[in-house]
């Protein structure tokens, strides 16, 4: 038997999923939903998500609504079993969570009730978390509240990216609707309901986000930093001018050096003083430059910079 499916997702992870569930013979997408296409950047280019894409190379039925509920009537004609979510980026109305038997299936990156909301990745990793993973829950009408079906734990490491923590979420997203979607979709598995009690939430990344506080501990302002590695970036202020760090590592030290002030330059990294060690870059952005490693900033910059300090604050 196949199961009717709708998919709804947005950014690359949901993609990996999609791409993953192509793959399964008991699954038949018959519809694709994701987010509208976007004016992007200076010279507003026109960018649809990754999702689209992979709906695009598998010729699916795709909808892109500004609002779910303009389409609820085409999404009832497809006649679903499920539709799944993935990063979706909008709330689901009553009327599409209760539009098929089997609900809608969310995929969420966080072992809830923890790190409900939508950036579970980052705030793990800024929290200092060593463990995350993947829940399969049923959607309710409340943010990330519904009863768990199942989870799949994944480690964090001490220098977890991001991007690198990401890669391993999708792999174990994969795993997880390998190992349980036939289940739920049969009704074997049942859902659990979550401990509303131990909810923490994990709201989206604004720009104040981004600032690094220099008074904050070193190992603090280390975890900002790989929390948003490759993307946006944590930034903080070095001679009056926006300074992004893309790449970087940490170490516990104990020195008497002002915190954010750089206490070596050479080819090969920049070391900055923070409280209870020191940060070891090796990869900035200039505001209105491309990224460049130490080694390309060193002939221009090392006598400039030696023995400045990082502020969060422009002045």
């Amino acid at each position: 038997m196949k199961f009717r499916v709708i998919y709804m997702g947005t950014p690359s992870f949901a993609s990996e999923v999609l791409s993953f569930l192509v793959k399964q013979a008991a699954i038949d997408i018959v519809g694709v939903v994701t987010q509208p296409d976007r004016l992007v950047g200076r010279k507003k280019k026109l960018v649809y998500s990754e999702v689209k894409q992979t709906a695009l190379d598998h010729q699916f039925l795709l909808f892109q609504p500004e609002k779910i509920s303009h389409i609820t009537h085409q999404l009832s004609q497809l006649k679903a079993d499920a539709i799944i979510t993935c990063a979706y980026g909008q709330f689901l109305p009553e009327t599409i969570l209760k539009m098929t038997p089997s609900g809608v299936i969310n995929i969420h990156a966080s072992l809830l009730p923890k790190y409900r909301g939508g950036a579970p990745m980052q705030q793990a990793i800024r929290n200092g978390e060593t463990e995350t993973g993947i829940t399969l829950m049923k959607s309710a009408k409340k943010m990330d509240a519904g009863d768990i079906f199942s989870q799949l734990k994944v480690t964090i490491d001490p220098d977890e990216t991001l991007t690198s923590l990401e890669l391993k979420l999708i792999q174990a997203s994969k795993q997880i609707v390998q190992r349980d979607l036939l289940s739920i979709l049969n009704g074997r598995l049942k859902p659990v309901a979550q401990d509303s009690d131990l909810a923490t939430f994990a709201p989206i990344i604004k720009a104040e986000d981004e600032l690094i506080d220099m008074n904050q501990p070193g190992q603090q302002i280390y975890n900002q930093i790989r929390s948003l590695i490759d993307n946006p970036y944590a930034y903080a202020y070095l001679d009056g001018k926006k300074i992004k760090i893309c790449r970087a590592k940490y170490q516990e030290d104990k020195h008497s050096h002002p915190q954010g002030q750089i206490v070596s330059f050479d080819k090969d990294q920049l070391v900055v003083a923070v409280s209870g060690g020191l940060l070891l870059i090796t990869e900035l952005q200039i505001a209105g430059k491309e990224k460049m490693s130490v080694t390309q900033l060193y002939p221009g910059y090392h006598q400039q910079w030696q023995g400045q300090r990082f502020t969060s604050n422009e002045g």
